[in-house]
């Protein structure tokens, strides 16, 4: 069961051909410019695993206060992203990058496995 008042974390995972990079970059900038001004943003975190076949793998972890946060801020952005004349689908797909995206909920509490221990 989902807890609505658990931080919700968008985990989102992109493969970028080499060449692309400079262009993601900046266009990822936009995007996290974008939502850190969106109400129920906590956080944002990015991290890059540069590959040896002339790819990376860059991800990003946004946390929002509420899963409620993150679904009311999607048209918010849309609309920046529109005003900034930005189509983050249409940059991916010229850029040749693979996109995945995971919703996670925080968990408050874990209880202890019995038998479990060191």
């Amino acid at each position: 069961m989902e807890d609505e008042a658990a931080e919700h974390v968008i985990i989102d995972r992109f493969v970028v051909p080499k060449a692309a990079m400079p262009d993601f970059r900046t266009r990822i900038a936009l995007s996290m410019q974008i939502i850190a001004k969106q109400a129920g943003f906590v956080s944002n975190k990015s991290y890059e695993q540069v590959g040896h076949n002339d790819e990376s793998t860059y991800i990003t972890l946004v946390t929002w206060r509420s899963r409620e946060d993150f679904e009311e801020s999607l048209p918010c952005v849309q609309t920046e992203y529109e005003r900034a004349s930005y189509d983050p689908s249409k940059m991916m797909e010229s850029l040749h990058i693979a996109f995945d995206r995971g919703i996670y909920t925080e968990v408050k509490s874990q209880r202890p496995v019995e038998g479990a221990g060191a």
